[in-house]
């Protein structure tokens, strides 16, 4: 997990990871699919997102900025919003309610 992301976790007084992190976390990062249930309040949503978003961000690193120049100066891209963005799609959250969706867009 980037170490950004760990230093707002502390600051949201998040120290350690919870079960279903500790088993989902590893196997999000060697990109396997996860399809995780716990009880509410077990860190479901950390579960997954951390380790996305860490895939995200690490995928924009290996992109340089002259490969965004170049796809934009081609116009292969129209929409090149960041590093991360120029690597394409990383994952597909579902959510079952419009509610739990608002939850984690948050």
């Amino acid at each position: 997990i980037q170490r950004d992301f760990v230093s707002k976790l502390r600051a949201k007084n998040i120290t350690s990871p919870t079960s279903v992190q500790i088993a989902a976390i590893p196997r999000v990062l060697q990109r396997k699919d996860a399809a995780i249930q716990c009880y509410t309040g077990s860190g479901k949503t950390l579960a997954y997102l951390l380790p996305l978003l860490t895939l995200y961000y690490g995928r924009g690193k290996k992109t340089s900025q002259n490969d965004i120049s170049q796809a934009k100066s081609k116009r292969q891209r129209k929409d090149v919003r960041s590093p991360g963005a120029a690597a394409g799609a990383c994952a597909i959250v579902i959510a079952p309610t419009r509610e739990l969706a608002m939850q984690i867009a948050k």
